[in-house]
């Protein structure tokens, strides 16, 4: 790394770039599979979400219906809530400009074909926050499947961000603390007996239904947010239109 912009940077970070450094150039398969799973959502995201869907979707052997309806209703609504506070402290706090952006381009692989990153804030990286709070989902269910999800979370969500200059590693752990902590909090709080009712209730007398919306909430996720953002985009350009 140069050493001016190692000086500009925390520990942290520096001790990021310098991984990212050790491992640039080496090989230009492990580049391109890396880009892929950068640029592919399917890829990216896929298997966390599924990890979350298939925890919302099961029960635990011996796991009184109740109990499952607390554990999907908390879970889910924490990983919802999580992304959603995520997004809240992006636009809150001042922006920081994304090291691809700010640091000189040689400390990074080159890329093509790559999203424009100079709109959203790096920090903190809502990859990580969305990644991690599935993660936590997936674990409320069975410990090895969230350790898979997480797993996934920081080799494959994290790790391509930090290594094509997305993130500082500081905006990868603080998105990846802030999904824990926050989902396990919302799961943590005593729902409301009329939600966890309906639940039941779906589940039983609409199953179908209940699991086509959790799929489709579920492509969310993989897209983060894509067709909900031009959705709402839409709306409020109606809106200032017709205002």
């Amino acid at each position: 790394m140069q050493p001016t912009a190692a000086a500009s940077l925390n520990p942290i970070d520096a001790a990021g770039l310098s991984l990212v450094q050790a491992l640039s150039g080496r090989s230009e398969i492990f580049d391109w599979a890396l880009r892929f799973l950068l640029t592919v959502d399917l890829a990216k995201l896929g298997v966390p979400v599924l990890c979350a869907v298939y925890a919302w979707l099961s029960r635990k052997p011996g796991e009184a219906p109740a109990d499952r309806s607390r554990r999907v209703i908390g879970s889910f609504a924490g990983v919802v809530l999580t992304i959603a506070f995520g997004r809240f402290i992006q636009d809150s706090m001042p922006p920081r400009d994304r090291p691809r952006l700010t640091l000189p381009p040689d400390l990074f692989p080159q890329s093509v074909a790559l999203p424009t990153l100079g709109e959203w804030s790096s920090f903190p990286s809502d990859h990580a926050v969305l990644a991690a709070a599935l993660a936590t989902a997936a674990w409320a269910l069975d410990r090895r499947i969230g350790l898979v999800a997480a797993l996934w979370a920081a080799l494959v969500v994290c790790f391509p961000r930090l290594y094509f200059g997305f993130h500082y590693l500081t905006d990868l752990l603080a998105g990846a603390a802030l999904g824990v902590a926050l989902t396990r909090l919302i799961m943590a709080l005593p729902w409301p007996q009329a939600s966890i009712r309906l639940h039941e209730r779906l589940r039983r007398h609409a199953p179908v239904a209940l699991s086509l919306a959790v799929f489709l909430v579920a492509y969310e996720f993989i897209t983060l947010f894509a067709t909900t953002r031009r959705v709402l985009g839409a709306v409020k350009d109606v809106m200032h239109a017709l205002g």
